[in-house]
């Protein structure tokens, strides 16, 4: 391999990931500012049968629960 695309790669992963920074930042601000806390919850998941591992998960869904706002699924009319 030589030098210069190793450079290359090396640049380019950098911006890359500088931009995966940037947009995970604004969408956990985003999630803070509408939705409020947690951003990010932990998730227990089974690597095997006998090994759980955490997961790291942005909260996606809303915290609002039907008694605080429309029902969704079932509604008369």
């Amino acid at each position: 391999m030589t030098c210069s695309k190793r450079l290359f790669d090396l640049i380019l992963a950098q911006l890359m990931g500088l931009v995966l920074v940037l947009v995970i930042g604004g969408l956990a601000l985003w999630l803070l500012l509408k939705e409020g806390r947690p951003v990010f919850y932990v998730s227990e998941r089974m690597k095997s049968s006998t090994q759980p591992f955490s997961l790291i998960k942005c909260r996606t869904m809303t915290v609002v629960t039907e008694d605080q706002g429309r029902r969704s699924l079932c509604f008369d009319g």
